[in-house]
């Protein structure tokens, strides 16, 4: 996951590091063409509402804890 994380952008060691939704939201739909509906579940991990997932937001959305 930690991997995972670092490809898109993210640093695992760094508390602050994120990666930006939008990024996602453009790999899920464009490059894997999948039709999830991917803005409502950044939206329901994206806690701080920031736009941004940070490590444990992201960790939740790959393990379905938060939804």
């Amino acid at each position: 996951m930690e991997f995972a994380f670092k490809c898109l952008g993210g640093d695992y060691s760094d508390a602050e590091s994120s990666i930006d939704s939008e990024l996602l939201v453009h790999i899920i739909k464009d490059d894997f063409r999948m039709t999830i509906d991917i803005e409502k579940l950044l939206d329901d991990i994206d806690e701080d509402g920031s736009g941004k997932i940070e490590y444990n937001e992201f960790r939740d959305l790959l393990t379905g804890k938060s939804w």
